[in-house]
């Protein structure tokens, strides 16, 4: 990794944790449900909540997903997303859904909730 990466990512890192702990955003016994595309910022998020439990040791389940939309032509190296999971020990699923995502409304709230927590 190169410098300026190292820099970013712990830039990134604190900024994730204060917020965190500011807003006491996790504590004991939550759930957190990450939503990844297998970009650098939701797996960069991914790994500092998981990091994050290891080193603070506060009891909680993380939880990965991936929406895989069946109407928009785009590609997600799947496996990798599993691998990255998979080597954390995080539970990852991937859910596919062919409905239409609008900006209004809770539709993709919906979807996720909707499959994940049923």
């Amino acid at each position: 990794m190169k410098k300026i990466e190292k820099y970013l990512l712990e830039k990134y890192r604190s900024k994730v944790v204060k917020a965190i702990e500011d807003f006491q955003l996790i504590e004991n016994n939550d759930r957190v449900l990450v939503a990844i595309s297998g970009g650098k910022d939701s797996m960069a998020l991914l790994d500092i909540l998981n990091n994050r439990k290891k080193a603070l040791k506060i009891d909680y389940q993380i939880k990965a997903i991936h929406i895989k939309l069946t109407d928009i032509p785009y590609y997600t190296d799947h496996r990798a997303l599993l691998e990255f999971c998979k080597k954390r020990g995080i539970q990852f699923e991937i859910i596919s859904s062919n409905k239409k995502i609008s900006r209004e409304g809770n539709s993709l709230v919906s979807i996720v909730l909707g499959t994940v927590v049923n």
